[in-house]
C-alpha cells in the first residue's frame, strides 16, 4: 500500500512539472510558455540553439534536458505569424499595434494561453506582459548590439490601450527577469484531434490522485 501511495505522489509531482510547461497549440505548433525561460540573455540562448532554431544539446538553464527535445527557438517572423493567427489580426512587423480595451490582450495573457512573464515596469501595476526573445541576427542601435524581443501586454486599466510591439529589441548581453524566450515544437502527428492538456485539467487530475492516495491510506489503517 505504501508503494502505491508513493507512486501516486510521484505522478502528481510529474503533473506539476508538466503544468509549468504546458503548450498552446497554434497552426500545428505547440508554443511553450515564455515564462519558463525568463532571466536569460539573448547571448545565453544563442549558445543553446543552432541558426535554424533547433536545440544543439547545450543547456544553460535549470530545466531538464528533456524539456528541449524537439524544441525550436522561434524567429521574429514566426512569432508575428503566431500573433496574427491566434488573435485574428494583421500586424506590420515594424509598427505598433494598439487597441483600447481589446478582446485579444486579456485572452492572450490569460491562464488558458500564455502565463505572464512578469512586468518589466512594476511601477505601473496595470500592465500584464508576455515578453520574450526571438532568434536571428542582432542589430546595432547607438553602438549597442540588440536582438528582437516582441511582446504583448494587457493594460487592465479600461481607459488605456493594449499593445503588441513586434519591433522591440533589447541588448543581447543583458537579461530581465520579465523576459523569456519564444519556443515551440512542430506537431508531427497527423491526428486532427491532437490537443495539449491545459493546466487546470492537469491540476484537477493531480488533486484526484492526491485524494485517492489519502483514501487508500485511510482504508489501509482502518484494516490494520
Amino acid at each position: 500500500m505504501k508503494k502505491t501511495i508513493h507512486t501516486l505522489l510521484l505522478l502528481f509531482t510529474m503533473l506539476l512539472v508538466w503544468t509549468s510547461a504546458w503548450a498552446v497549440t497554434i497552426d500545428r505548433k505547440d508554443w511553450l510558455q515564455p515564462a519558463d525561460l525568463t532571466g536569460l540573455s539573448w547571448n545565453e540562448l544563442d549558445t543553446m540553439f543552432n541558426a535554424d532554431g533547433t536545440w544543439n544539446g547545450i543547456n544553460v538553464t535549470n530545466l531538464d534536458d528533456a524539456y528541449f527535445n524537439g524544441v525550436i527557438w522561434a524567429s521574429r517572423d514566426e512569432v508575428i505569424a503566431m500573433f496574427e493567427s491566434a488573435l485574428s489580426i494583421t500586424i506590420t512587423p515594424d509598427e505598433l499595434y494598439t487597441q483600447a480595451d481589446s478582446d485579444w490582450a486579456p485572452l492572450f495573457t490569460s491562464e488558458s494561453m500564455f502565463n505572464t512573464t512578469g512586468n518589466p515596469f512594476p511601477e505601473d501595476d496595470n500592465l500584464v506582459y508576455v515578453w520574450a526573445w526571438t532568434r536571428g541576427s542582432y542589430h546595432t542601435i547607438y553602438g549597442v548590439d540588440q536582438a528582437f524581443a516582441p511582446y504583448i501586454y494587457d493594460n487592465t486599466c479600461e481607459t488605456s490601450e493594449d499593445l503588441i510591439n513586434p519591433r522591440y529589441s533589447y541588448p543581447v548581453g543583458t537579461f530581465d527577469e520579465a523576459l523569456g524566450a519564444w519556443l515551440y515544437k512542430d506537431i508531427t502527428s497527423t491526428d486532427p484531434h491532437h490537443s495539449t492538456p491545459e493546466p487546470t485539467t492537469l491540476i484537477l487530475l493531480g488533486t484526484g490522485l492526491i485524494s485517492f492516495a489519502g483514501l487508500s491510506r485511510k482504508r489501509y489503517f482502518n484494516k490494520a
